[in-house]
């Protein structure tokens, strides 16, 4: 968040105050929206032994 070619990023959060306040709650969404997501796609993903019917 912090490096210079990031820095567009400022104007949309309010600043760099608001920024640093921002990020953490940011992260924090974003790691219960990708648990919720993994949780989604976890039972398809399950291998099972399947018997062939040729």
């Amino acid at each position: 968040m912090f490096h210079p070619s990031m820095s567009w990023l400022y104007a949309i959060l309010g600043g760099g105050q608001w920024t640093r306040i921002l990020h953490p709650f940011i992260g924090c969404v974003m790691f219960i929206s990708f648990m919720i997501l993994a949780l989604r796609f976890w039972h398809p993903t399950i291998w099972t032994e399947t018997t062939s019917s040729g």
